[in-house]
């Protein structure tokens, strides 16, 4: 061979050789840079070519980290040598495997670090000339999260199996493909029933359900949802929760039939309450605990009080005059909460027209729509209050009456002898000197004449005969006397009549009672003062109404008007007022008061034939 061709073919030894170092370093460089464990072993074997080790050829730094050999000392070891183990294991019948059979290998298997913790790896091996290549990754975290997520199933599954609440798990299509015992109890299915089965296949009454529509709107939506759906089977209500996932839609099923009987029974309760409430013939009122605003009231309360709904709902009660600290409802009653229910308690209202009613009211503290609630229930027993003053009143009349029936007469009788035996010495020459005295004594004896004979009109036996008049007619021939009383006190009277119809009345007594109502009239005012008479008529009754503008009369003195010998005149008897109400009584007929700083004026209806 010439010298220029062994020149040429040295060069090109060399330029291989450059080429195969350049090329194992980039090999070792990667091969360092891998995060799995790489090594290659070479066999060794016995004088009966056995495999009976492997030696560390090569090794990358990861396994030179997890092994804790060096790189540039692995050469010198063998694999048993430092992993003995690996027989027990039969890791290393796996890699005489590898080399006898030529076939790669993958499996998983346990191992300690350098650190001599137990590790879980993941080995793939194949040939390599007389040896093998082994390759490993670490799995030990990925292995104790599957553990740890085996124990979450487990105890998941425990979870899940002792649930109250129903729990499934469907596919895409609605089929079946977890649930618990408390699915299989709601819907008296087994699991060998359900899973795998489509819904709407197992219950197809469900089709024409509410429990359908909830499903078609979300598999529509695919959001998570809620319902409450009524079991057309059993007749039982269930609220179902719905959450969509990738592959399917999990399932939670609660069985709230108790829940909504009890929500229907007080739906039920609470309208029988409102129909009560709003149909009620007493007054009643819903105020709240906390805020002290009227929540609602009923048609009788807006009856008797003058309001309307509008101007009460949602208002404080301390701004309404109704409940006025002058009639301390609000006080006395809405604090009565803190102390438990009243019942039958007396207070005045003041309504919307300034009228001041009587009522007996209970309380109760209750709860409504989530509420609690002051229920005030009241009944209005302002007539009934004046009834029963009349009726007392009437007693005394009655009483007395019988008592001027028995002695009125007896009485009168020795005062007509003594004012004729005093008329008779005033006649003689030999008492002149004396007549002033005798004019006092006679004067004296008639005025106690005038009072037996108004305490003889309150007798209930007498019985003047009654007659149909108008008492337009009446008035208007008493006028020109009460006209001249008038102005002999510089006061004034006038009259308003009306067309009205006739009724039955006694003339007599008719008079008395227009004499003793302006007469009391005329002592009420002051000079310039006026009493005015005015007549007409309503459904049921001809009206006279008598009106003083004097000062009124005091709230503690209204109720005992009619009260025989009350007065608060110093020279009166009592008895005037006691005569009116006596003379009304008999004609069936009843006297209204009204009374302000303004005037008092006396009201009497005397009822048509």
């Amino acid at each position: 061979m010439s010298e220029p061709r062994i020149q040429y073919l040295s060069n090109e030894v060399a330029f291989l050789k450059q080429q195969l170092n350049e090329a194992h370093e980039k090999y070792k460089i990667a091969l360092n840079v891998l995060m799995d464990c790489f090594v290659i072993f070479s066999a060794i074997r016995d004088a009966e070519e056995r495999i009976i080790d492997f030696r560390f050829e090569s090794i990358n730094q990861a396994a030179s980290e997890f092994l804790g050999v060096p790189i540039e000392e692995a050469s010198n070891f063998s694999l048993l040598e430092l992993y003995p183990g690996y027989v027990e294991s039969g890791l290393f019948d796996r890699y005489c495997e590898v080399v006898l059979t030529n076939r790669p290998a993958v499996l998983e298997t346990s191992t300690y670090n350098r650190d001599g913790e137990l590790s879980y790896i993941k080995v793939s091996v194949a040939k390599l000339t007389d040896g093998v290549v082994v390759s490993w990754d670490d799995i030990t975290m990925e292995r104790k999260l599957e553990e740890e997520l085996d124990k979450n199933l487990s105890k998941l599954a425990i979870v899940l199996s002792s649930m109250s609440d129903g729990f499934a798990i469907f596919d895409q299509n609605w089929r079946f493909l977890y649930i618990n015992p408390k699915i299989e109890e709601l819907l008296n299915k087994s699991k060998l029933d359900l899973l795998g089965r489509n819904l709407f296949r197992v219950f197809p009454e469900f089709i024409n359900s509410t429990i359908f529509d909830f499903i078609q709107v979300l598999s529509q939506a695919r959001l998570s949802n809620s319902t409450e759906c009524l079991d057309p089977i059993n007749n039982t209500y269930y609220d179902i929760t719905a959450y969509p996932y990738e592959d399917g839609y999990a399932v939670i099923v609660r069985d709230i039939t108790a829940k909504k009987e009890l929500q229907l029974a007080a739906k039920r309760s609470e309208e029988l309450f409102f129909k009560s409430f709003h149909l009620s013939p007493a007054m009643m009122c819903l105020i709240s605990v906390e805020k002290r605003t009227v929540l609602d009231v009923n048609d009788a309360w807006c009856f008797f009080t003058g309001y309307t709904k509008d101007e009460v709902i949602g208002q404080c009660t301390d701004v309404l005059t109704v409940f006025s600290n002058h009639y301390p409802i609000d006080s006395d009653v809405l604090d009565s909460g803190s102390s438990g229910s009243r019942s039958n308690f007396k207070v005045k209202c003041l309504t919307k027209q300034g009228h001041i009613r009587e009522l007996i009211h209970s309380s109760e503290i209750i709860e409504v729509t989530g509420e609690m609630c002051f229920l005030y229930v009241a009944l209005d027993v302002t007539e009934n209050e004046k009834l029963t003053r009349e009726i007392a009143r009437l007693d005394k009349l009655n009483l007395i009456g019988q008592m001027a029936a028995g002695i009125g007469h007896e009485i009168r009788n020795p005062l007509t002898t003594v004012r004729g035996f005093l008329q008779f010495m005033m006649s003689k020459e030999y008492f002149a000197n004396h007549s002033h005295h005798f004019e006092l004594m006679i004067s004296e004896l008639d005025r106690a004449n005038h009072i037996i004979t108004e305490f003889l009109s309150l007798a209930g036996y007498k019985h003047y005969d009654r007659q149909s008049h108008n008492i337009n007619l009446l008035v208007e021939n008493i006028f020109p006397l009460l006209q001249s009383e008038a102005l002999k006190e510089n006061k004034n009277i006038s009259f308003l009549l009306e067309d009205i119809p006739k009724v039955d009345i006694n003339e007599m007594e008719f008079r008395q009672l227009i004499l003793n109502l302006v007469k009391n009239g005329f002592e009420a005012i002051d000079s310039g003062g006026c009493v005015k008479i005015q007549t007409y008529s309503t459904v049921h009754s001809v009206v006279l109404r008598i009106e003083d503008t004097g000062h009124g009369i005091p709230s503690d003195v209204l109720g005992k008007l009619g009260t025989p010998f009350f007065t608060t005149k110093s020279h009166g008897t009592g008895l005037g007022l006691a005569v009116c109400y006596s003379i009304v009584e008999r004609h069936n007929g009843r006297i209204d008061v009204a009374s302000n700083e303004h005037g008092t004026s006396f009201t009497i209806h005397f009822p048509l034939p």
